[in-house]
């Protein structure tokens, strides 16, 4: 019905006129300003002048590309429509009620301060398990229980998957994208975080650890408190890692603070003993996820609608700012549902985009990946973000999140192939020059050839039924295009007849941050 249909939209087409103009952002003067959890400047934040800062430029280093995690050694792909084995691999509601980031957090008995020794202890007990990977860019902040299918590792010039030297290099397809060149725009002053200077707060004794609330494979995340105003906060301790990785994270999250819906950093901590680096940022209260309000039978039609009209203002933000997530799932979006408030969190994997520069495939969350990733083409952009939150679409209407499961990342793109019909595998691999491995190319045979109707996953019977109307079918059939030269972009997504009820309820009463009438 919609599957084998590619998006209409012109790509050289210029993007419509938004309230966030897409001009030079103010960037946080130099120290780090301090910032309420409503972002507002919060004086007694830090005591002033009680506090030694010390100062850092960027060296640049050279890593080892960290070879990719072992495939699955029989991939299952499915001759049925259904891109895994159950149709509904998930009959009950997710069983972690509390994903900020991480579902079962683990309780300190008594809140402790922010101190030196802890942060030389937790140094120390991430040193003997190994040091971290230079090249590797790890996990979101994610649950222990997800880590082992949700894997996202690499950088900018890590190998993403297979051996790098073996990779065919591969010119970027002549299409326009209306921000491939903000970075131009902008100047290396913007973009190269390589020389971003940092002035980290040296003074810990402010913070109070009260909650681990999740981890990733390069960091912990606790709820904290500033004992200076009574603010909660996040706070993220990262283990050893390349330091660019850490100055793009800083870097990202300047040039994009006071943008809709983008997690504030409000400090950025360092142990002068340990050298551990902790990002101090908003705190999002009774957090939750579309996952676990979609199980939980909380979340509505227009709450649907509305939040992810939401992630899409944040991501049109970004991408104007040349600056894109890869890593968009419902974990990394923390959604306050009793003040209808959205925060997209953990921006470790975002990346500025320099047309022309090959990027590295490891990044995103495996069971959100774009086909792009999965065969190895290094020169994609933005529209990885637009795949990563279809998948997140998909998982909605369908109720069945994660919407492709697949065991390896092979597995992964038959799982893809599963719905999309090898034809279009085919096409993309000749248009961009990949090649697949013999792992992928001999578990093709009992896959379709043509894209699989929409229609065929709807859930009968389910409140999500009545979801699935013709609008909302158009916009995921244009959100999860095979290549990603199709995809729809975000701002115009925002404009998609899906999201008319939304924007009909916002212009009615545009100060609402919710138009709870209009539910």
């Amino acid at each position: 019905m919609f599957g084998h249909t590619p998006s209409a939209h012109p790509r050289h087409s210029a993007p419509p006129p938004v309230q966030a103009p897409c001009t030079p952002l103010h960037t946080p003067s130099l120290p780090l300003p301090r910032l309420s959890t409503h972002g507002t400047p919060c004086r007694a934040q830090l005591v002033p002048h009680t506090h030694t800062r010390t100062h850092t430029h960027t060296h640049t280093h050279t890593h080892t590309p960290h070879p990719h995690p072992h495939p699955h050694p029989h991939p299952h792909p499915h001759p049925h429509p259904h891109p895994h084995p159950h149709p509904h691999p998930h009959p009950h509601p997710h069983p972690h009620p509390h994903p900020h980031p991480h579902p079962h957090p683990h309780p300190h008995p008594h809140p402790h301060t922010l101190t030196r020794a802890t942060l030389c202890c937790f140094r120390t007990s991430k040193q003997k398990r190994g040091p971290a990977s230079d090249d590797g860019e790890g996990e979101g902040e994610m649950t222990h229980v997800d880590a082992a299918a949700h894997r996202t590792d690499g950088g900018r010039h890590g190998s993403g998957s297979g051996d790098e030297s073996k990779m065919k290099k591969v010119k970027p397809e002549e299409y326009e994208h209306p921000f491939w060149h903000v970075y131009r725009q902008r100047g290396a002053d913007y973009w190269d975080y390589k020389n971003t200077r940092v002035d980290f707060n040296t003074n810990l004794a402010p913070y109070e650890l009260q909650q681990k609330i999740g981890r990733g494979k390069y960091s912990e995340v606790f709820r904290g408190r500033n004992r200076n105003n009574g603010c909660l906060c996040v706070l993220k301790l990262l283990k050893p890692v390349r330091h660019q990785k850490i100055l793009r994270e800083i870097s990202i999250l300047r040039n994009l603070c006071g943008g809709p819906n983008v997690v504030r950093l409000l400090d950025v901590l360092r142990d002068t003993d340990s050298q551990t680096v902790v990002l101090v940022t908003e705190y999002v209260h009774h957090p939750t996820t579309l996952r676990n309000l979609l199980y939980s039978n909380k979340l509505t039609n227009f709450d649907m609608r509305y939040y992810l009209y939401e992630i899409l203002r944040s991501l049109d933000f970004a991408h104007r700012r040349g600056i894109f997530h890869r890593d968009i799932k419902p974990y990394n979006v923390m959604i306050d549902h009793e003040r209808k408030i959205l925060r997209v969190i953990d921006w470790g994997l975002g990346e500025y985009y320099i047309h022309g520069q090959a990027l590295n495939c490891g990044v995103a969350t495996r069971h959100y990946k774009g086909p792009e990733l999965l065969v190895g083409y290094r020169h994609y952009d933005y529209s990885l973000d637009i795949w990563c939150l279809g998948c997140v679409l998909a998982g909605l209407l369908f109720h069945c999140d994660p919407f492709f499961v697949g065991a390896s990342n092979e597995d992964q793109l038959l799982q893809i192939v599963a719905v999309f019909g090898k034809k279009a595998l085919f096409r993309y691999l000749d248009k961009y020059q990949c090649r697949l491995s013999r792992v992928v190319e001999s578990s093709l045979h009992n896959l379709p050839d043509e894209h699989v109707d929409w229609c065929r996953y709807i859930k009968k019977g389910s409140i999500q039924e009545s979801w699935c109307d013709a609008t909302a079918l158009d916009l995921l059939d244009k959100m999860l295009q095979f290549d990603h030269q199709d995809r729809i972009m975000a701002h115009e997504a925002m404009q998609h007849p899906f999201f008319a009820p939304v924007r009909d309820a916002l212009a009615k009463d545009p100060q609402e941050r919710y138009p709870v009438a209009r539910r």
